[in-house]
């Protein structure tokens, strides 16, 4: 692995507050065509899935934020702590959610 990804996405994560495309654009580098993103109650697969679903999160559910705080890197994994505080329209107030993070890396990316 050359230069460090774990510091990329924490970068690319913290931009989708204040410029959504510039942000997916950021990820499209880091992320692989055949990206899976799982959580408790949905699954992406495909990078660009889940850059739709991380614009409509940006731009439709604010006020918007997503952090990586901290994290470990391997040649292989990348670990993060992130936090994540949105406002769906249909719930009407703010989700706080800490959570971990793991990326497999696969050919540097």
């Amino acid at each position: 692995m050359s230069d460090p990804l774990l510091p990329q996405l924490q970068s690319a994560v913290a931009m989708l507050e204040t410029n959504v495309e510039d942000a997916c654009a950021r990820l499209r580098s880091v992320y692989s065509e055949n990206l899976r993103y799982e959580n408790p109650i949905q699954r992406v697969q495909g990078v660009e899935a889940f850059l739709r679903l991380m614009r409509h999160m940006a731009t439709r559910w604010a006020p918007f934020s997503m952090q990586i705080d901290e994290g470990l890197e391997s040649p292989d994994r990348i670990l993060g702590r992130f936090r994540l505080a949105f406002r769906p329209t249909f719930l009407r107030r703010t989700l706080d959610i800490e959570g971990l993070t793991r990326c497999v890396v696969a050919d540097g990316h």
